[in-house]
């Protein structure tokens, strides 16, 4: 007697392997979407602590320019630039690209669109927030505040989701 699969018992196999990967399949896309929306903050957070280390190093203001929002927020073409004036035709130290984060959508509520760091201490000097979130569900995501009464730089997370950082306090 020969051992072995006949046709139809590869065939039912195959298909119920096809039916288990796509109820997972959802799942992956999902993930992908949390994962570059992290990637998106602490890059974004990276380059704003190296903004104030630098203004400290060069003894000079710096600025953090967010640039094409809102409408880049919604085509993914928004870039952060740093540059030593108010705007952003002065000598650009940093660079940030939206170019690997597709599908973020990144909201600023800063009042010019900019970020400024004091040359001394290196402390922000406007106090505002950036909000990251996947496109299919901005009521949840990554919040970045600056505080210019005390100079820092929080991150959290909000609307439950799970992050890795603190949930955001009211």
């Amino acid at each position: 007697m020969v051992r072995g699969f006949t046709l139809l018992e590869l065939m039912i196999s195959v298909f119920v392997m096809m039916i288990l990967m796509l109820g997972v399949a959802p799942n992956f896309s999902g993930l992908s979407k949390e994962v570059k929306v992290e990637r998106a903050a602490a890059e974004i957070y990276g380059l704003l602590m190296q903004t104030k280390a630098d203004a400290i190093m060069r003894n000079e203001p710096l600025w953090s320019h967010f640039n094409h929002l809102p409408q880049g927020a919604e085509d993914g073409t928004w870039t952060i630039s740093v540059t030593n004036s108010s705007s952003t035709s002065g000598t650009t130290y940093l660079a940030l690209s939206s170019l690997p984060y597709q599908n973020v959508h990144i909201h600023l509520n800063h009042n010019s669109k900019q970020i400024k760091f004091d040359n001394l201490t290196g402390v922000v000097l406007s106090t505002g927030t950036i909000t990251i979130s996947p496109y299919s569900q901005q009521n949840s995501g990554i919040k970045i505040k600056t505080s210019a009464a005390s100079g820092r730089i929080v991150v959290c997370q909000f609307g439950g989701a799970e992050h890795g950082v603190g949930e955001c306090s009211v």
